[in-house]
C-alpha cells in the first residue's frame, strides 16, 4: 500500500473484511476519505493515522473495534465526518480534541463502551452539527459551555448515565433541531 502514492480514496465498506486496522497506512497521506464500516475489523485504531493530515471523512463503525478513542488523532484539522459508531471502543473522550479539530462537522461515538464526562473542551469545536454519543456509559452533567457550539442541530446522548439539570446556558442553541436525552439520570425542572 506505501507505493500508491496519489491515492484519495478508500472505500470498502460492506464487506467481510477481518484483522486489524494497518497503521502502514498512515504513509498514505494523501487520502481524504476512508469508508471501512459494516465490515468485520477489530483490534485498535492507530494513532499513527494521524499523519494522514488531509482525511476529511472517516468512518469505521460498525466493526468490532476494540482500545480507546486515539488522541493523536487531534492533528487532524480538515476532518470534518468522523464515525466510529457500533463498536467496542472504551476509555473516555478525548478533551484534546477541540482546538485543532476546528472543522469536525459530524462526530458519531454511539453505541460503544465509552466512560468519563462529557468534555467541557469541546465547546471550541465551531462547526459541529451533529453531535451523537448515545448508548455508552458516560456519567456527569451536561457541560454548559457546549452552548457555545451554536452550529449544533442534533444532540445524541441518549442511553447514557448522565446525571444534573438541563443548562440554562443550552437555550441559546437555537439551531438545534432534535435533542436526544432520554433513558439518562436527568432531574430538575424543565
Amino acid at each position: 500500500w506505501s507505493n500508491i502514492t496519489s491515492l484519495t480514496n478508500i472505500s470498502l465498506q460492506g464487506n467481510q473484511l477481518t484483522g486489524t486496522l494497518p497503521p502502514e497506512w498512515s504513509s498514505l497521506v494523501d487520502v481524504q476519505a476512508l469508508y471501512l464500516y459494516v465490515n468485520q475489523l477489530n483490534g485498535t485504531i492507530p494513532g499513527a493515522w494521524a499523519d494522514m493530515r488531509d482525511l476529511r471523512s472517516v468512518s469505521l463503525s460498525n466493526n468490532r473495534l476494540t482500545g480507546t478513542l486515539p488522541s493523536q488523532w487531534s492533528a487532524l484539522p480538515s476532518l470534518q465526518v468522523l464515525d466510529l459508531s457500533n463498536n467496542r471502543l472504551t476509555g473516555t473522550l478525548q478533551p484534546q480534541w477541540s482546538s485543532p479539530m476546528v472543522g469536525l462537522r459530524v462526530l458519531y461515538l454511539g453505541g460503544n463502551q465509552l466512560t468519563g464526562t462529557l468534555p467541557p473542551e469541546w465547546a471550541a469545536l465551531p462547526r459541529l452539527h451533529v453531535l451523537d454519543i448515545n448508548t455508552n456509559r458516560l456519567t456527569g452533567t451536561l457541560p454548559p459551555h457546549w452552548s457555545n457550539i451554536t452550529s449544533l442541530t442534533n444532540i445524541s446522548l441518549q442511553g447514557n448515565q448522565l446525571t444534573g439539570t438541563l443548562p440554562p446556558e443550552w437555550s441559546s442553541l437555537v439551531d438545534v433541531q432534535a435533542l436526544y436525552l432520554d433513558v439518562n439520570q436527568l432531574n430538575g425542572s424543565l
